[in-house]
């Protein structure tokens, strides 16, 4: 303990308390093991350190160091403090110099106070000290409307990919160490104006003699939006924003918007074609012509059924609208490929490559497309008996061969994603993490956020926003927040009982489309599975879990309702409310199955994820926290990873030793009941980065080569803002810089 004791050093001789002590011990634990810090570390320790509540769900680790010390921290300060982090997961890590403030001379014989020692010096001192090492680059008062003043720190732009998330804490502690109120901003920054507003597009389309024309003018018409590839954008997320005119009808609406859409994203649209077809057909070595019969077959009968509902006379049961909300579905796909088609010069070569209605089916429907294939070839199914007993126990005797192993990776890459709710403890806020698994040719991502004014269908969600993919016109992760309230996440089951896929008809909703149709229409969880329940095609099978933020309360018991469980195969929709599950703390998602047999591989083949999940939940207190843990991957040093790099929350098949795999988990997105309420989460796209892991380079991958068309060669990224406020923030700088030229 005398060691560890060296590395704090209280005020006259002060014991310190026990966070301080825990403190001098990291500090005493980093400099032991680690050796970039060791040397740097070997001569510091701090003055005291507590704990600041920023807000009901956010705290803040501020530590004191000595002034005189405070440059040497400053040296070692970005790295020290991510260490820090890891080690007080949930608390964002602050230092500050120990600086006195002397009060003014009260006679003339006094020497005069140093200027450093004023209170406003100080002050000025701390936010520094705060923000290290971004340069503030200005400073004003604000006046609010009751007379309080605020003041507006102005942040230099360069290092807001790495401070952002934390100026909330910043404030925080400011607060706490002057007791004035401070909010922090980022200057534009001139450079990355120019080069966001270069591969910034915006527009707007209306009728023309029947016919949808594309403008450059950035508002107006049936439909208007703007969009950024994800190329030029920290998280490697595109976003893309779309609004409709109420002033036209639904059907116009919906078909505008989808023109636009395919108009603006037309290079990605191609390029995602393009990986998705090659990496069936090339490298699932899928005949996928059969299996895209069946899907026209289905195009085919619900488009009879669509005329067949515009000639009916309109209904307001819940049949009928939900038909009309599939219809408007479907009309949306028809601009889709027409917005397209125009921006190419047509279905041919043109500018970015031909893609027939057959090709926009195929990506439009991929997802559902896995278990037609599956049915229609056997081989594709997943195979859990490769040279293994039936006995998943055998291993444990000692034969941990090619058997187990080759179950747990077909298990961990089938399986479509990672997903956990967490309930803060006081219960003052729901956090939301949702980490995708795919093949990584699937790494061409676009963030949406869809804004209609339908009066005809009057949906209880306008607005929604989602990850997704360029045209496609729902997630398919899935995750999305919808202005309803309700917030949706997914996980994927592979069908395993092999007469299920006998229930399959094309004369059935696909789940894209019933998915749609539940967005728009429910205003609750129960409402949400009864529209998904509606002519189940039995295709692209999952687990959603429906969270409806009316029935949250901060601080209050949780209402009934607030989490329902919806479970799709084919043949059988089920739903079930489990907020009772949800008030123990958290709800975790990973490939449920239904089926005994299959159970019992599942329950243990997954153990690791579960246990994972399990045991660091409890760590989630923030946003943050949560992106951390969506994010996490330690399989080299965490036991319950069993030594392999896919028994994570985020696995890497990548970076399997024996036999690389070009997939595992590619993204993550996140958010919180209060940031979901105004529609806002942060994602990033890439493999982990995991404890330490290498960044995913596909130059560097030595294993199974997959297209990768539009994507960049190295996947290094930060975690970003999804909200429609920052697109149309971008979108008025660069209407401004074009004003000005």
């Amino acid at each position: 303990m005398s060691a560890v004791r060296r590395k704090i050093v209280k005020e006259r001789g002060s014991e310190p308390n026990e966070l301080e002590e825990s403190v001098a011990q990291a500090l005493f634990d980093l400099e032991a093991t680690n050796a970039e810090l060791k040397s740097d570390l070997r001569d510091l320790y701090i003055s005291g350190a507590e704990e600041v509540d920023v807000s009901a769900s956010r705290k803040a680790l501020l530590i004191r160091v000595p002034f005189r010390l405070l440059k040497p921290f400053h040296k070692i300060q970005q790295r020290l403090v991510r260490e820090l982090e890891k080690k007080f997961s949930g608390k964002d890590v602050v230092l500050v110099g120990v600086r006195r403030i002397l009060p003014p001379a009260r006679h003339a014989r006094q020497s005069a106070r140093p200027r450093s020692r004023t209170l406003t010096a100080v002050h000025d001192a701390w936010l520094g000290d705060l923000v290290y090492p971004t340069e503030i680059s200005g400073k004003r008062i604000r006046y609010r409307v009751d007379g309080s003043k605020v003041l507006k720190v102005i942040l230099d732009p360069v290092d807001r990919a790495n401070i952002e998330y934390k100026v909330e804490s910043f404030a925080g502690v400011y607060k706490k160490l002057t007791g004035q109120d401070v909010a922090f901003e980022f200057a534009p920054s001139e450079k990355a104006d120019q080069a966001d507003c270069e591969n910034f597009s915006s527009g707007s389309v209306d009728f023309s003699g029947g016919n949808l024309t594309f403008s450059t003018h950035p508002q107006g018409g049936a439909a208007w939006g703007s969009y950024i590839p994800g190329r030029h954008t920290d998280s490697n997320f595109g976003q893309l924003t779309i609004t409709t005119s109420g002033l036209y009808s639904d059907s116009e609406q919906v078909y505008a918007a989808g023109f636009l859409e395919g108009y603006l994203t037309a290079q990605e649209i191609r390029d995602n074609w393009h990986n998705m077809h090659t990496y069936f057909v090339e490298v699932m070595n899928a005949s996928v012509q059969e299996p895209m019969r069946w899907i026209e077959k289905q195009d085919s009968w619900l488009r009879g059924e669509c005329s067949q509902q515009a000639s009916r006379p309109a209904a307001d049961t819940a049949e009928a609208r939900f038909w009309s909300a599939t219809c408007l579905a479907v009309r949306q796909f028809d601009g889709l490929k027409h917005g397209y088609w125009a921006a190419n010069g047509g279905p041919g070569p043109g500018k970015y490559g031909p893609m027939s209605d057959w090709d926009f089916l195929f990506l439009e429907s991929n997802a559902d497309l896995y278990d037609i294939i599956d049915w229609m070839d056997p081989s594709q199914r997943p195979s859990w008996s490769e040279g293994a007993s039936s006995d998943p126990h055998e291993d444990e005797a000692g034969q941990k061969g090619m058997g187990r192993r080759h179950r747990r990776d077909s298990l961990a890459t089938t399986g479509k994603c990672s997903a956990l709710i967490k309930l803060a403890p006081d219960l003052s806020e729901i956090y939301f993490g949702h980490s995708t698994w795919d093949t990584y040719t699937a790494m061409l991502r676009i963030y949406k956020h869809y804004n209609f004014n339908l009066t005809e269908l009057r949906p209880a969600a306008d607005r929604m926003s989602f990850s997704s993919y360029p045209g496609e016109l729902f997630s398919d992760d899935d995750f999305y927040l919808l202005s309803s309230g309700l917030v949706m996440l997914q996980t994927t089951n592979k069908i395993f009982n092999d007469e299920l896929f006998e229930l399959l008809s094309p004369s059935t909703v696909l789940s894209w489309q019933r998915i749609r149709a539940a967005n728009w229409l429910a205003s609750s969880g129960e409402e949400w599975a009864a529209h998904l329940a509606r002519h189940n095609s039995g295709t692209y099978n999952n687990q959603y879990m429906v969270v409806d933020l009316a029935r949250f309360k901060a601080g209050q018991v949780l209402m009934p309702g607030l989490l329902v469980v919806v479970e799709q195969i084919p043949g059988l929709v089920e739903s079930a409310d489990e907020t009772d599950i949800l008030a123990g703390g958290h709800w975790a998602s990973y490939k449920v199955p239904f089926f005994p047999r299959v159970t019992h591989w599942l329950s243990y083949e997954t153990s690791p994820r579960a246990k994972i999940f399990r045991r660091d939940q409890a760590n989630v207190h923030s946003v943050r926290s949560m992106a951390g843990l969506m994010r996490s991957n330690n399989w080299q040093h965490d036991p319950l990873s069993e030594g392999h790099p896919l028994c994570a929350v985020c696995g890497r098949g990548d970076l399997i030793p024996d036999g690389p795999l070009s997939r595992g988990c590619y993204d993550t997105k996140v958010t919180s009941a209060s940031h979901a309420r105004k529609m806002v989460a942060f994602a990033v796209n890439g493999p982990t980065e995991g404890h330490d892991l290498p960044p995913f380079d596909w130059r560097e991958f030595k294993g199974q080569g997959l297209p990768h068309a539009g994507m960049p060669q190295r996947f290094q990224h930060r975690f970003e803002a999804m909200a429609v406020g920052s697109m149309q923030e971008l979108e008025e700088r660069c209407l401004h810089a074009t004003a000005a030229m």
